[in-house]
């Protein structure tokens, strides 16, 4: 039968102010000109600025146009990369290949990406976007990397800077933006509060004048917005207002002064949160995970209540945390740069305008100390008292070997030891894929001074091995380290308060004696190539740990996971074969807390194993609590799939690189009761048979690089809940049934369903 149109309308409660796509509320004329300027005009490689002062909405209105249907499909490439204030043409060529084609690695030369890109945009109606460009110099170091084929391409850049598109391109189309007017501000200002409900009668008046004193700046009515959403009163509204009127201006350098008002309004526990953004780098996507393990670590959160065991408190913390987060976003002063397969938050952003204010509000409350290296803070010791009672330093500077070098001439240490509690050390750039530089673990005796240490990540520096210093760091609560060779024989046997402790390695290492007899260490994760030095056999159980990574033998793995009975997260990635046909790991259904599960195997690669069906070595190896289940490399059976699917709880499962062999999945009935993501990479599937009522939850649809399978099958798009079809580098004929079925749903009355291409 077929389902009625009725049957699509979809409950919907998303707060948009957390997605990072914010209603263009003022500029629908703006969109509209901007969309007619890349649709049309010449056939020849044309620029477009929009120009406008921070926070007036250049972003929004740009990834609002670069999302538009029709923009999405008359482009056969669409890449977006951000500009930092003081770009490198690598990370400007690397951020659109990786946004565009989802290529360009950290070990190709500057020569070499650059022909790439160039390459791959040849012939090709391509759009790009460099969004916050500084300089015309910037564009001048990537000039040659776009061909003018005329086919139509585009390039857009947003700027602050009036006079950055006259340098750029004399033929540049400038797009100035103003500001919102008194009405186009307090539907804004209403919107972001009451979404699609009435505003009170009450609220009104009130309401247009705290709108109208954001002298129409959209970043300021987004953020005010966010300190009345949480109190929907008259009386805290006028207080609002009344506090306005003190900073209240005409004058320009004014607007961004209605911001201060966010942060003087937050609660007490949040501030030192918002503060901590100050520590990284501009336009830095900050995991969402790092940001909860730091906060806890530096002892933000509190829970109001002693009913808890230690155990459960430390659990009820980054459940806090988490909230303290969520909590952010709402007021609009964190924005969401990626969600996770199953919705969550993977990693957030700050605003320029509002990182500003951190840097600002952290050096008057002396929050925050940034140094370019430990020598700099032991010099200003000496000139500035104050210094000495930092709690926090923070780096961003590209690092060299004299980070930690200590302090030349005749410095003398001071008696008593710094109050220092958080040392953190980021790249420059704010780019995961920067080459770490390499420094003698010797120059980080240094640290022996800070014994109040509780927080270090240091892990964009790499260093040869743990420095012995590390042993008298006995407050140590989260540790972070990238490191060349070895562990050395430093032991970790002292640092009794240790909750988080994540170490990647370019080489072949061992773990750190005594490290699994750290009994408070909750997170556990390990990169690289790693194998156990520590005795095994004696382990007393580790009832905290909950995140476990580990690159290291199955031998070792089962040991350490007949302690660990509490795991939430669990990573294997090594040799996961002990026998020819049978995936053979642990016992894990002994785990019964285990919510998220990646095995990523190392072997059968070759050319030799390629006809070998694997089976899963018992149904009953995987918990029935799993909700996350990642594969990769594990060359299953089609067949082994019907066990998989009757995980009760599964919400997410991603397949890649063979996880599954064989050209043909039918789906069989009574399977995926609650999966709402399903994600295929690099598989070679050719043919997939499924019906609807067999994902009766599925929301999210994503297949990267499949260019063997023929169509995604119809009845998908049957499937209520489904949100969206994500395709990236299939087979064309792929591409063509995503099309085909978004317009059969739209004949069906549903216009809900987004599918999203991106084609090499």
């Amino acid at each position: 039968m077929e389902p009625s149109s009725s049957s699509f309308q979809k409950v919907r409660s998303q707060h948009d102010s957390g997605s990072g796509i914010q209603a263009v509320v003022g500029f629908e004329d703006d969109a509209r000109r901007l969309v007619e300027q890349l649709l049309g005009g010449k056939k020849q490689l044309q620029f477009i600025s929009v120009v406008g002062m921070a926070g007036l909405g250049k972003t929004t209105l740009v990834k609002k146009v670069f999302d538009e249907p029709s923009v999405v499909y008359h482009f056969y490439v669409r890449a977006w990369t951000t500009v930092t204030q003081q770009p490198k043409k690598r990370d400007l060529v690397l951020g659109i290949l990786k946004s565009g084609f989802n290529a360009g690695t950290e070990d190709s030369d500057d020569m070499e990406l650059s022909l790439m890109l160039k390459r791959r945009l040849s012939g090709q109606r391509y759009l790009v976007v460099l969004d916050d460009i500084w300089d015309s110099k910037d564009w001048n170091d990537l000039m040659l990397c776009f061909p003018d084929d005329n086919v139509g391409s585009r390039i857009v850049f947003t700027t602050r800077l009036a006079d950055v598109p006259l340098q750029v391109q004399s033929g540049c189309y400038q797009h100035p933006l103003r500001f919102l007017n008194e009405k186009e501000s307090w539907d804004l200002l209403r919107y972001k509060v009451f979404l699609d409900e009435a505003c009170p009668s009450s609220l009104v008046e009130i309401g247009k004048q705290i709108a109208s004193k954001c002298h129409g700046l959209p970043l300021s009515i987004v953020v005010i917005a966010g300190v009345l959403a949480n109190d929907r009163t008259a009386q805290w509204w006028s207080q609002v207002a009344q506090d306005m009127n003190s900073i209240a201006s005409t004058a320009p350098e004014q607007y961004m002064d209605t911001l201060v008002l966010s942060y003087n309004h937050l609660p007490d526990h949040l501030k030192p949160c918002f503060l901590y953004f100050t520590a990284f780098p501009e336009d830095y996507e900050i995991p969402a995970w790092k940001l909860i393990l730091l906060w806890v670590a530096e002892g933000f959160v509190k829970i109001q209540t002693t009913e808890y065991n230690s155990e459960d408190e430390r659990n009820m913390l980054e459940e806090v945390a988490a909230h303290y987060l969520k909590d952010l976003i709402s007021r609009s002063l964190i924005i969401i740069s990626k969600r996770r397969s199953n919705g969550g938050i993977k990693s957030c952003i700050v605003h320029d305008a509002l990182r500003d204010l951190c840097i600002r509000k952290a050096d008057e409350e002396n929050f925050m100390h940034h140094i370019p290296n430990i020598s700099e803070y032991f010099h200003s010791i000496v000139e500035t008292p104050k210094a000495f009672l930092v709690q926090r330093l923070y780096s961003r500077e590209n690092y060299t070997e004299g980070f930690f070098s200590p302090p030349q001439g005749n410095f003398c240490f001071p008696k008593d030891t710094p109050n220092v509690q958080t040392i953190l050390a980021y790249n420059g750039s704010g780019k995961s894929y920067v080459k770490v530089m390499y420094i003698n673990s010797y120059n980080l005796n240094i640290l022996l001074v800070f014994k109040c240490l509780r927080v270090m990540d240091i892990s964009s520096i790499g260093i040869d091995r743990i420095p012995m210093a590390i042993e008298s760091l006995q407050q140590l609560r989260y540790l972070a380290l990238c490191i060349e060779a070895c562990f050395g024989g430093t032991s970790l046997r002292k640092l009794k308060h240790l909750e988080t402790f994540i170490v990647r390695s370019q080489y072949k290492s061992v773990l750190p004696d005594g490290l699994l007899e750290c009994y408070k260490l909750r997170h556990l994760i390990l990169k690289g190539n790693f194998r156990c030095i520590t005795q095994l056999d004696d382990l007393e159980t580790l009832s905290s740990l909950q995140t476990l990574s580990l690159p290291i033998s199955l031998a070792d793995v089962e040991k350490i996971l007949g302690v660990t009975p509490n795991v939430r997260k669990l990573t294997l990635s090594k040799d996961l074969y002990l026998s020819w046909r049978s995936l053979t790991i642990p016992n894990l259904a002994k785990l019964q807390y285990l919510e998220s599960l990646s095995l990523r195997n190392n072997l059968g690669r070759s050319s030799s194993d390629e006809l070998v069906f694997r089976e899963l070595s018992s149904p009953s190896m995987f918990p029935i609590t799993l909700k996350k289940l990642t594969l990769v490399c594990t060359f299953l059976k089609w067949d082994e799939m019907k066990k998989i699917g009757m995980l009760p709880n599964l919400e997410v499962l991603k397949l890649q690189y063979q996880a599954f062999r064989g050209e043909h999945w039918e789906t069989h009935d009574g399977g995926f009761c609650r999966l709402k993501h399903l994600s295929f990479k690099f598989m070679r599937i050719v043919k997939w048979s499924a019906y609807s009522d067999q994902f009766p939850n599925l929301q999210h649809l994503k297949l990267d690089e499949c260019v063997k399978l023929e169509e995604i099958p119809i009845a998908i798009g049957d499937i209520y809940t489904l949100d969206m079809i994500e395709i990236r580098n299939c087979n064309p004929a792929v591409v063509k049934s995503a099309h085909r079925i978004k317009k059969d749903q739209m004949n069906k009355g549903n216009d809900l369903l987004k599918v999203s291409i991106f084609q090499e």
